[in-house]
């Protein structure tokens, strides 16, 4: 399949963060091939005109749980713990078809939204990969590992198994990583052996990190360190490994993340929902941290928009050291899009030539995206998900004017509903 996209206004994210006016995107099977101002030679099986507006890569959340749109607006107004609490009560009661409509209907949120790639921690995981796989989302899966009830060995070897059945599935577009829980919820032997596998199998390591107070202060308690030190040395940061949260970080610990290359995703809408705190992200930037962002699940955030994650980690930090210059909009975007990549290990989140085709054209007659005068600026604070009018990921057109193509939405949100209603009344 080959895509021209013209008349467009093309946000690259490249090292100079250019901006290209009435530029063109040639898009053959699963790559970009020319980005530029003059129009290729090369004939398409399909045009897109942006008519001017936006064409910038497609978003990228680095960290979630897809399934937990079936916990939207359910226990809200909670602290992370009590939070918690709530939700793992029911989540006792899931199975994979909740899941495959939960992650389904999740993706075509995402995708609806700008969002190209997801980031996703959960259990039921071949259900999800099957829902990703159905949707045409880019995937990264994580079977999430616990063993505060003894189960950690039975589900590393889910994990494992996982890998050898979709770890580069669907051309590349569907890869697996090791995901333990968190320094909380797993023992030492479990971390470890997460770290191992992960080491075996060539993936990357997703967990969630200081996450609050609460939960670093109470691992120094227990083990005379913070949950950063404690991983550091146990060596589960000798593999590539991705940090939810870390909101609640030393010095020391931001250094740590630093020497090891650990990746951060930074969740700032969740984050404030649950009162956990403003993550140190200025700090973790200036130390050159890779950071990304992501939505966490739609139970604590209640929504997955990228969009929204992009202003809130532009405007917050801003605000909280009361310094206009924080996290700028070229910034914000590339910790939506080539850092959240860049995490993830894939040659995407930019728009460049031999990157993966992951793209999104947005509305050129958006009211709240006109007049352009700064289209970093305007995409990162005006910019909306109901502003997407095409997203291409892989290659491939999965959402055209605005509408999800690849999946009937209508049956998914009725498989959806029955699939809430028949959680929820068993609790």
């Amino acid at each position: 399949m080959s895509i021209l996209i013209k008349n467009a206004t093309i946000i690259t994210v490249d090292k100079n963060n250019t901006i290209i006016n009435n530029g063109y995107i040639y898009i053959e099977d699963r790559f970009i091939k020319y980005v530029g101002a003059i129009a290729p030679t090369y004939k398409a099986e399909q045009e897109i005109d942006a008519c001017g507006g936006i064409v910038m890569p497609a978003l990228v959340n680095a960290h979630t749980h897809l399934a937990m749109t079936l916990f939207r607006s359910y226990a809200s107004d909670l602290p992370l713990q009590k939070w918690l609490e709530s939700i793992w009560k029911v989540e006792d009661d899931l199975n994979e078809e909740f899941v495959y409509y939960g992650t389904a209907l999740a993706c075509i949120e995402a995708l609806e939204g700008g969002i190209g790639c997801v980031n996703d921690m959960y259990f039921f995981m071949e259900a999800a990969a099957k829902a990703c796989a159905d949707t045409g989302i880019r995937a990264y899966l994580g079977r999430a590992v616990m063993d505060s009830v003894g189960s950690g060995e039975q589900r590393l070897q889910e994990a494992e198994e996982l890998i050898e059945q979709y770890n580069g599935t669907q051309n590349g577009r569907i890869n697996v990583l090791i995901a333990p829980h968190a320094e909380y919820t797993c023992s030492e032997e479990i971390l470890k052996s997460s770290a191992e596998l992960a080491q075996k199998k060539g993936v990357r390591l997703h967990i969630h990190l200081s996450e609050t107070d609460f939960e670093t202060q109470d691992c120094i308690k227990r083990r005379g360190k913070t949950p950063t030190q404690f991983l550091a040395d146990i060596g589960v940061f000798d593999v590539p490994a991705l940090a939810a949260h870390c909101v609640t970080l030393s010095e020391q610990d931001m250094d740590i993340l630093k020497s090891y290359n650990v990746s951060v995703i930074h969740n700032p809408a969740s984050n404030l929902k649950l009162a956990s705190g403003i993550a140190p992200v200025p700090e973790m930037l200036e130390k050159g941290i890779n950071v990304a962002l992501g939505t966490d699940g739609a139970g604590s955030n209640n929504n997955i928009d990228m969009f929204r994650e992009m202003y809130l980690a532009a405007v917050i930090h801003k605000g909280n050291k009361k310094d206009a210059s924080l996290v700028d909009a070229n910034t914000a975007l590339r910790l939506a899009t080539i850092n959240g990549a860049a995490a993830l290990g894939y040659a995407g989140g930019s728009i460049e030539a031999d990157k993966l085709a992951d793209i999104i054209v947005l509305r050129h007659n958006s009211l709240s995206l006109i007049p352009m005068h700064d289209a970093a600026g305007i995409a990162v604070y005006s910019g909306a998900k109901s502003d997407v009018k095409v997203n291409i990921v892989n290659g491939k057109v999965v959402v055209f004017d605005g509408k999800c193509v690849t999946i009937d939405k209508e049956l998914i949100i009725t498989k959806f509903m029955q699939s809430v209603k028949t959680l929820f009344k068993a609790n």
